[in-house]
């Protein structure tokens, strides 16, 4: 999944941030602490929802060349897709001021595989993952 360092032995708060471009939706997510003598603490899981889920959809998926997005509102336009392989490597990055509900990503150069949207908005990210064939 991902590794964030720690800030070491501390008395004062401190957070972390780690973004998993794979994530869709609803997930659960544990955290596992490792101590610098190799002590390994795990907390509970939790449970994380994406603020778009649903609001933007992408099809047809599988797609050949040209993906469509969709919104529902206006206010969800996308202002921003990047496209990852599951590996996490950036692939394309698109930017748009976008006034209308469909947008189609022309990706025939893609090879054939799963890839992830992240789409921001102006005021959110959503995570889809598509299938290129």
């Amino acid at each position: 999944m991902g590794f964030v360092t720690g800030q070491g032995t501390s008395t004062q708060k401190n957070e972390y941030q780690f973004t998993d471009v794979a994530s869709q939706q609803a997930l659960f997510y544990r955290l596992r602490q490792v101590d610098h003598d190799g002590a390994m603490t795990y907390h509970k899981p939790v449970q994380v929802q994406t603020a778009l889920s649903g609001r933007v959809e992408a099809y047809p998926n599988p797609f050949r060349g040209v993906l469509t997005l969709s919104v529902r509102e206006l206010a969800d336009a996308p202002q921003r897709v990047t496209v990852y392989s599951l590996q996490g490597q950036q692939m394309e990055v698109y930017e748009a001021a976008h006034t209308d509900r469909q947008w189609d990503l022309s990706l025939p150069h893609l090879p054939a595989g799963i890839y992830l949207l992240e789409v921001t908005t102006l005021t959110e990210r959503q995570h889809l993952r598509v299938v290129k064939q």
